[in-house]
């Protein structure tokens, strides 16, 4: 229990630290730093090689046990466009990534932080013909939020930077769990 609080600890901390990270001039249509709404679905896989399961919140979760453990929040906008946010936790570093379709359910927009000790990467961009076209990139300071030049250790995390592309919906990880109704999904883990 005392982990799983920790855990929690280090994830709102993490989310306040993605928070202070400077925004862009116009923040774009597709923010990491959105709010994700009430209602968004929300799944889960504890490592790589664990299945995708959907909690009924992020904070009914459980917490991540491996490489390659994440979290993910699906919502459609009044159009029916889907998005994600997806979290990756990890112990150098923890990646955010907002991930925006078309009502047809094609990749249009990513916003993606890599966070790492004490700093961080911001990448926006759009994508056209499978291909991320970045608009804005840029490292900050974690603590101040302040745009600062290519810290010492980023080039080691270089393939980090790069977010992976889910084309399209179909092609999310947890996607054959979307067509489940939400009511029928996993319920979390009694406490």
């Amino acid at each position: 229990m005392l982990a799983m609080n920790s855990f929690r600890m280090a994830l709102a901390s993490i989310a306040l630290a993605v928070c202070a990270a400077p925004a862009a001039a116009a923040a774009p249509a597709c923010d990491v730093k959105a709010e994700v709404p009430d209602g968004a679905r929300t799944f889960s896989t504890l490592s790589g090689s664990s299945p995708w399961v959907e909690y009924q919140s992020l904070a009914d979760a459980p917490d991540p046990t491996g490489l390659g453990a994440a979290y993910a929040q699906y919502w459609t906008d009044g159009n029916g466009a889907p998005s994600v946010f997806m979290i990756q936790p990890g112990t150098k570093y923890w990646i955010y990534v907002t991930y925006c379709f078309s009502a047809a359910g094609q990749l249009e927009n990513v916003s993606f932080i890599l966070n790492a000790s004490t700093w961080g990467y911001r990448l926006d961009g759009t994508v056209t013909q499978g291909t991320l076209q970045p608009q804005t990139s840029y490292f900050f300071d974690n603590y101040s939020g302040a745009t600062i030049p290519k810290p010492d250790g980023a080039d080691a995390l270089a393939d980090t930077m790069k977010p992976t592309l889910y084309l399209e919906t179909s092609k999310l990880p947890f996607a054959a769990l979307l067509a489940q109704p939400a009511e029928l999904s996993a319920k979390p883990p009694s406490k």
